[in-house]
């Protein structure tokens, strides 16, 4: 079984290949608490992104004061048996990530 960074790697991967000119910054050190596991820029617009593994991992209260505060956080289950395929779930958070990057048309 896959742990939570290989997973969430993997996901980034995808990502990356699905917009390769955004600017992807990963920010889960050691040191870094309370803050979202990567950001994603592209153009004006940034999407917060912060992976949990299934069944094992809980919000901090220091995350769940910057999960209040941002409007553009995406959490992303990995290995959630109820979410189906991950391939099916991890396109539909690429899909919804992508939708709120990329700008609108007028």
């Amino acid at each position: 079984m896959q742990n939570e960074s290989q997973l969430a790697k993997k996901f980034m991967n995808k990502l990356k290949e699905k917009i390769p000119s955004a600017v992807i910054f990963r920010h889960c050190e050691r040191y870094t608490r309370g803050v979202p596991d990567y950001s994603v820029t592209l153009g004006k617009k940034t999407a917060w992104i912060e992976f949990k593994m299934h069944g094992a991992g809980q919000f901090s209260p220091m995350q769940i004061k910057h999960i209040m505060a941002m409007g553009n956080l995406f959490v992303v289950l990995l290995g959630n048996p109820t979410c189906g395929p991950f391939a099916t779930y991890e396109d539909r958070r690429i899909s919804a990530i992508l939708s709120f990057l990329r700008p609108t048309r007028k």
